[in-house]
């Protein structure tokens, strides 16, 4: 599936369409793929060699859309924040996978490369922001801690506590070297531009980059119900 300088733009239209028709038809029978990423992504090609199909494969880590989805899925690069969090995931898993997938075949470059977990969150409020404070309450407990650090203020006698993502060169809640906090929510390499970016080098109309960008930005929503669904992105205009 990849190739030295990414694949052609019309050749990645096709990959959303035979994928997002895959997506929407295993969530029919309620199944949730849970390790959507490049390798499992398979190319068929016609006896005339001139018409390919993308073909989803590999259900090992499939799960069961109607219950709670437990445990260690999704490979690194292409796991969603709420698996991460191991809280509230469904369907919506495989398409953050898939906004991921589609800027890596796009520019042979994977969107967000974390070595660890906490480091994949950097990478990701990097590109998206930060996570809102309502996100990070609804967050079990545990997890976290593990992740955030809360920082109260008082205003006019009134307590607001923000988030600190914490530091991905330490644990500690004292080294925050690096961090990105809820109260300043700023984007520092954020998709749109990084996109228009590289298509100096890709020369992709600039209106179809666009409607690539707002897929992408679509498919890697925080909010889950804000996330595009399989069908809703076969009549995406992109």
């Amino acid at each position: 599936l990849k190739h030295r300088c990414g694949l052609k733009i019309q050749t990645v239209k096709k990959l959303i369409l035979d994928i997002l028709t895959a997506l929407q038809y295993i969530k029919t029978h309620n199944i949730v793929h849970a390790d959507l990423k490049p390798e499992n992504i398979l190319i068929d090609r016609d006896n005339s060699q001139s018409e390919i199909r993308f073909v989803l494969c590999d259900f090992g880590s499939a799960c069961d859309g109607n219950s709670e989805i437990i445990g260690y899925n999704q490979s690194r690069f292409y796991r969603a924040p709420e698996t991460i969090f191991r809280d509230n995931c469904s369907y919506e898993i495989d398409m953050w996978s898939m906004g991921c997938i589609l800027y890596e075949v796009l520019f042979n470059c994977v969107l967000f490369r974390g070595k660890n977990e906490l480091e994949q969150l950097h990478k990701i409020a990097r590109k998206r922001g930060m996570f809102t404070v309502e996100y990070i309450d609804k967050i079990n407990y545990r997890k976290r801690t593990i992740y955030f650090v809360p920082v109260t203020t008082h205003i006019n006698g009134i307590s607001i506590t923000t988030y600190i993502l914490k530091s991905i060169y330490s644990r500690s809640v004292i080294k925050l070297d690096n961090f990105w906090g809820t109260s300043d929510n700023k984007v520092s390499e954020d998709i749109t531009r990084n996109i228009m970016e590289k298509n100096k080098v890709t020369l992709i109309d600039e209106n179809i980059i666009i409607d690539f960008i707002d897929l992408i930005l679509d498919m890697t929503e925080y909010e889950v119900h804000n996330r595009i669904t399989p069908s809703d992105g076969l009549g995406h205009r992109f």
